[in-house]
């Protein structure tokens, strides 16, 4: 005669193997998600978020060239407070080619120099980047994309090369990736497309550059959701038009 097997045990067995296979599958998206993403394929993912910020004086001369990225589906933009203070009007062009203005500032931190502003722009344009607020590991790899120059869509790559304190900045991520006038508010990426630090300022020498760390960033980002660091609309940052 043949042993049957209980129902019951056949049901322990069925939602072990079910447990299993769910697991095995998480642990298997777990790993891919952590994987970096090649360089070429890191770029192509997120250029699309970054824009080109021109500055412009009442009579539409401008005066002074950026870098911008998105961090929100409402068109929000974190760039260098430096490179929009004072401005009369305030445009952005997507990667597209498309021009879009600016209505108003948002947030600033002055002690970090970081501003997010406030571009008027349909939702299916942006696409906003992810924030790393935990700081990155010495010898990471990390892409700059901006517009040193005035080269729109210029991407480099380097590493980590230390984190450290600057006065009147705070953190910084100290990077080897290079960088020029122009790519003031470009973001640092690491290899899984998270902003780890924003493009402040570089020191004479050869690949001494720094970015704001993605820790301030990210405060600056959610204050802006909960209203705490917002700016009270001001007649440089009101009506900023094309």
């Amino acid at each position: 005669m043949h042993r049957l097997t209980p129902p019951g045990d056949f049901k322990v067995r069925k939602l072990l193997l079910t447990v299993a296979a769910i697991v095995v599958i998480g642990l298997s998206l777990f790993v891919w998600w952590q994987a970096p993403l090649s360089l070429p394929a890191l770029i192509k993912e997120t250029q699309p978020s970054v824009v080109t910020i021109s500055v412009l004086k009442a009579n539409g001369n401008i005066t002074a060239l950026g870098t911008g990225f998105f961090v929100s589906k409402d068109g929000d933009i974190i760039t260098n407070r430096y490179v929009i203070d004072g401005a009369s009007r305030i445009r952005i062009k997507t990667r597209d080619g498309r021009t879009y203005r600016v209505n108003r500032v948002i947030s600033v931190d002055k002690h970090s120099d970081l501003a997010c502003v406030r571009a008027n722009i349909p939702t299916q344009y942006v696409r906003p980047l992810q924030i790393e607020a935990s700081l990155p590991e010495v010898g990471e790899r990390v892409v700059v994309l901006g517009n040193p120059k005035g080269l729109e869509r210029t991407a480099s790559d380097g590493i980590v090369s230390a984190v450290r304190h600057a006065p009147g900045f705070g953190r910084v991520v100290q990077i080897t990736a290079p960088i020029s006038p122009g790519s003031s508010g470009s973001p640092v990426i690491n290899g899984r497309g998270r902003v780890i630090g924003v493009v402040a300022f570089l020191m004479e020498g050869q690949n001494l550059n720094f970015s704001i760390s993605g820790e301030r960033v990210e405060r600056l980002v959610h204050g802006t959701k909960n209203g705490t660091n917002r700016r009270k609309p001001s007649a440089s940052s009101k009506g900023m038009g094309r």
